[in-house]
């Protein structure tokens, strides 16, 4: 059964097919960094090889059928987790990221960090941060 968004926060709103935060809190991510990253995603063996174990093991380990990928950037893995079935959403503070991710066919976008969502406690059960967790300032506070 898909997951309703409106069901899960107040903090965001549904246009054009993307979900966008009412809030911007401020990330310490490059501005350029998503463009950089989606000019080699989909040539890069590194990239390929890493979707590869992550979808095994998620395959394996997931508890229902919706995943959260928290600062997915340009939907390289979002994208998978789609194509394998999974209710997959991509959560990017990054516009270029998720315009990326829309480009590469991931339909389930959220314009938002995790913070700025505001999800209410005990609805994502499945959620993964891939290369994210060093770009958080407070890492031991998130």
């Amino acid at each position: 059964m898909k997951i309703s968004i409106s069901d899960l926060t107040t903090s965001l709103n549904f246009v054009n097919g993307i979900w966008y935060s009412k809030k911007n809190s401020k990330i310490s991510y490059p501005e350029h960094g998503n463009k950089n990253c989606f000019e080699v995603e989909d040539k890069s063996y590194w990239f390929e090889h890493r979707n590869n174990i992550l979808a095994c093991v998620i395959r394996r380990y997931c508890i229902s059928k919706s995943f959260f990928d928290v600062g997915g950037g340009n939907g390289y893995v979002t994208k998978i987790l789609q194509d394998l079935g999974l209710d997959a959403y991509l959560v990017e503070p990054g516009i270029q990221g998720i315009k990326n991710a829309e480009n590469r066919g991931v339909t389930n976008l959220i314009n938002s960090s995790l913070q700025d969502c505001d999800f209410k406690r005990g609805t994502i059960f499945n959620i993964g941060l891939f290369d994210a967790m060093e770009h958080i300032d407070d890492d031991s506070g998130f």
